[in-house]
C-alpha cells in the first residue's frame, strides 16, 4: 500500500463486500498519489457514501449527480482496469 496515503483512508476503504474493498483500496494503491487534489478531496467525499450507493455508483447503476465525483468514480474504474 502506498506510503502516501493516510492510514485514516485506508481503514475507510474497508467496506462490507469484498468488490468494493478491491476496488477503493486498488484506487487507493494505485491512483490516489498521482490524482490532483480536486479527485483526492472528492474520494474522500465518496468514502462518506453508504455501501449500497457507493457500490450502485462503481458499477455504473447510477450517477453521482457531481461532476467532480463522477471523475473519481471514473478513475477509480482505470485504476481496476489497469
Amino acid at each position: 500500500m502506498s506510503t502516501g496515503a493516510p492510514r485514516r483512508l485506508r481503514w475507510l476503504c474497508r467496506r462490507g463486500t469484498r468488490e468494493l474493498d478491491m476496488l477503493l483500496a486498488g484506487f487507493l494503491e494505485r491512483g490516489y498519489e498521482d490524482s490532483p487534489p480536486a479527485a483526492k478531496a472528492a474520494f474522500e467525499r465518496l468514502l462518506e457514501w453508504p455501501d449500497p450507493e457507493l457500490q450502485a455508483c462503481l458499477f455504473g447503476q447510477r450517477d453521482t449527480g457531481d461532476p467532480e465525483l463522477d471523475d473519481v468514480v471514473a478513475r477509480i474504474r482505470d485504476t481496476a482496469g489497469g
